[in-house]
């Protein structure tokens, strides 16, 4: 159906739009990662497993031990950044408080709040009725078609 593969499109370009005006999607990794898959009559948005999290609500505390993910994430954000720390810490001290900050009260995001809009302002129910209008359309003219 086209008007799903178009609203899926359009979709994945907004997402990405929002996260790069909210500084959310610097290295581009994670918008890279996006695509929009067909198999048959399934149309799939599909993303980084954690894009929600990392976008829309921010990642919560640590609630089970952790296996390494938040620092070396926390490792690649301070160089993909080039951020220095200040006050006479060392760059792995910087890298330690920040994880440990993430581990006990999530990032910033999740602690203001969780909603970024960077995927809730694109999959709405706006845009949702919009899609089930187009697919009315497109399936009647289909049914017409082979009258």
């Amino acid at each position: 159906m086209k008007a799903i593969n178009s609203f899926l499109e359009e979709s994945k370009v907004q997402i990405i739009k929002n996260a790069d005006a909210q500084g959310r999607n610097k290295s581009g990794k994670i918008g890279d990662s996006m695509e929009v898959t067909q198999e048959g009559d399934v149309h799939t948005l599909l993303g980084w497993k954690w894009i929600a999290n990392a976008w829309e609500t921010g990642r919560g505390k640590t609630v089970n031990g952790g296996d390494g993910a938040v620092r070396r994430g926390v490792e690649k954000w301070v160089a993909d950044n080039n951020i220095t720390p200040r006050d006479n810490i060392s760059t792995k001290s910087m890298i330690y408080l920040i994880t440990r900050k993430i581990h006990e009260k999530g990032t910033q995001l999740h602690i203001q709040g969780g909603k970024s809009g960077v995927i809730s302002n694109v999959i709405n129910e706006t845009r949702l009725n919009k899609l089930a209008n187009d697919l009315a359309i497109e399936y009647s003219s289909e049914i017409l078609r082979l009258l």
